[in-house]
Formats: C-alpha cells, sequence, structure tokens
C-alpha cells in the first residue's frame, strides 16, 4: 500500500497553463512491516486507513477453508473503528486480473456494508426531539 501526499505547487508563471503536481510516493507502515496475514479485519486498520487488499485477502483466505466467522464479520462491519476508517484500494487495480477484481468486488461490497452500518447508526442516533409529536 503506497500513500501518495501532494508536495508543493510549483508556480509556472502562466495562469492559463495547466497546473503541474509533483507527487511522493512513501511506502506505508503496512509495506515496512513482514507482510504478515491479517488474522481479524481490525488488523487490516492502520492509523485510520483501511487497506482493502488485505481484507479482501484475509476474507478469502478465510472463507476458502471453510473457517470464515459471520459474526466476527458482522461486528466488524458494525464496530465504530471501521466506520471511522478511510478505505484504500491499493493494490486493486489491475482489472486485467481475474483474482484482482474477485478482491476488489469483496473490498467494495465490505465497504458498501460499513457505510451502510454507519448510515443506519447515525439514523439510530438522530435527535428528534425538536420536532413536535404531530409531524412524527
Amino acid at each position: 500500500m503506497f500513500c501518495v501526499s501532494l508536495s508543493k505547487y510549483h508556480n509556472l508563471g502562466n495562469v492559463s497553463a495547466p497546473r503541474e503536481y509533483h507527487f511522493e510516493v512513501e511506502p506505508s507502515q503496512e509495506v515496512r512491516e513482514t507482510g504478515r496475514p491479517a488474522t481479524s479485519l481490525f488488523q487490516c486498520i492502520s492509523n485510520g486507513v483501511f487497506n482493502m487488499k488485505r481484507a479482501a485477502d484475509f476474507i478469502l483466505d478465510t472463507t476458502r477453508p471453510g473457517t470464515f466467522n459471520q459474526a466476527s464479520y458482522d461486528e466488524f462491519v458494525h464496530s465504530e473503528s471501521a466506520g471511522r476508517a478511510a478505505f484504500c484500494f491499493d493494490g486493486l487495480n489491475d482489472f486485467d486480473n481475474p483474482a484482482t477484481v474477485r478482491r476488489n468486488i469483496i473490498a467494495n461490497r465490505l465497504m458498501g456494508e460499513i457505510r451502510q452500518a454507519r448510515d443506519q447508526q447515525n439514523i439510530r442516533n438522530a435527535d428528534f426531539s425538536d420536532y413536535p409529536k404531530e409531524s412524527l
């Protein structure tokens, strides 16, 4: 996983000229680690960034031998840490590779379920006490 940070903008002097951006790429903490496979979905979150490729690999690795635990999956999807994390899809953009496409589908489904759980929680937490009871 690579995190891309925007470096300083260099003024070209011509306002109508297209802007040029220079990117510095630094390996993230996940790349610097030994590359151990995750043993839970919670391990796929590092510094508030959710590594979707690592999560998809974990789901595939537990689904194939039949050790996938739906209850722990649901617990993660509804967790606060999953709802607050930023999704990172690095390594899932090679659409010519069927295995990568499969992981991308799993990652997108997981992201959709997390967002739906977060939205449902926000609706439950909404305070409707300001509205008159007749309008409800």
